[in-house]
């Protein structure tokens, strides 16, 4: 008896010990998920096409963001990704859903693009230098495409030279002729091969909008440029106001094929000259009070035309305005152009 109570015991024991054992096996569970938070970094107010990323976590703060069991809907409709857009002006809801937890809801609201984009290309040039009318030629051919273009040539050691060129050329490292740039990025070159870079431009919208009106009498000018936000721009923007003059003609040196061939063109006529900017030569600032959505910004200038080109017929003198973004950028183009217009002498242009 005393011997059964022995092993009954001892079977005890090791059964205690052997469930024991294997209880450990499973591990630590998974943090319990009950709430899932979406949220995205880009503004939620946006033009048409543009794209909105979302990211989600759970409230663990795990980042679900492109878990497979994660679905994004926009108004109740599954999207394909965490990225949404639209082609169409509305207001979207976005929410998402991890194993049947529904996320807050996003809403984004999609604007028309109110205005032409117009890119702006410049032409730093001269009479002098022999590939310069690669380009030219190359704007001939931008503007047989569109009208959207606004050239601007910033002529060098020729008499159209423009009194501050140099300090443009430092301050945008251009060291070599020609050298052409569209919104402040260089046009890849050879320019007549990539139109494209502009033409692509002149075929986008743009959120800021800007409208031309100036009055001539004798060699003074009253000018009026006002600016209008369809989103809010919070980076520190400045506005450029120059004056050009068309028509002007010098001979020109050629190394290049084009304007027949010949190695020098003579009585060439050069367009879109720079003559004068009003503005500082960089820009003058936009106070931000006056670049959120829906504002319009106004600028009044009495100045006086050029001496230089106080005899030149209105039709021939253009205004130029355009819009830059001020943030520094290290090793990267410097004031790019978000938009620009222009309008000639003694004419309006609205908003377009």
């Amino acid at each position: 008896m005393k011997q059964t109570i022995n092993f009954f015991t001892l079977l005890l024991i090791s059964s205690s010990f052997f469930f024991t054992s294997c209880g450990g096996d499973d591990g630590p569970t998974d943090p319990v998920v009950y709430a899932i938070t979406l949220s995205t970094a880009d503004a939620t107010t946006t033009i048409l096409g543009q794209n909105v990323t979302f990211h989600l976590v759970d409230n663990n703060n795990r980042d679900l963001t492109n878990d497979t069991n994660v679905t994004y809907k926009v108004d109740g409709t599954a999207m394909t990704s965490n990225v949404f857009s639209s082609n169409t002006v509305g207001s979207y809801e976005i929410t998402a859903t991890y194993n049947d937890i529904v996320s807050n809801v996003i809403t984004v609201k999609i604007l028309t693009v109110a205005y032409t984009q117009k890119p702006l290309v410049e032409d730093y040039t001269g009479a002098w230098c022999g590939y310069c009318p690669r380009v030219a030629h190359s704007i001939e051919l931008v503007e047989a495409e569109t009208d959207n273009a606004i050239p601007v040539a910033i002529h060098n050691g020729d008499s159209m030279t423009y009194e501050f060129e140099s300090q443009l050329r430092s301050y945008f490292g251009v060291d070599v002729f020609p050298t052409a740039k569209v919104n402040r990025i260089d046009w890849r070159y050879p320019e007549y091969d990539n139109t494209a870079q502009v033409t692509a431009l002149a075929e986008n919208g743009s959120d800021v909008g800007l409208a031309i009106s100036s009055t001539r009498t004798g060699n003074g000018l009253s000018i009026n440029v006002s600016a209008k936000f369809s989103l809010t721009h919070t980076e520190p923007l400045k506005l450029v106001v120059c004056l050009l003059e068309d028509g002007l003609h010098e001979t020109q040196t050629n190394y290049t094929s084009f304007y027949g061939g010949n190695s020098t063109i003579p009585n060439m006529e050069h367009n879109h000259v720079l003559r004068k900017i009003y503005t500082n030569l960089l820009g003058d600032a936009i106070p931000s009070t006056d670049t959120g959505m829906g504002d319009t910004y106004t600028r009044n200038f009495s100045v006086t035309i050029p001496a230089v080109s106080q005899g030149t017929a209105s039709d021939k003198l253009q205004l130029v305005a355009y819009i830059v973004d001020a943030r520094l950028v290290i090793n990267g183009p410097k004031l790019v152009v978000l938009n620009a217009q222009k309008a000639y002498v003694d004419t309006t242009q609205n908003f377009d």
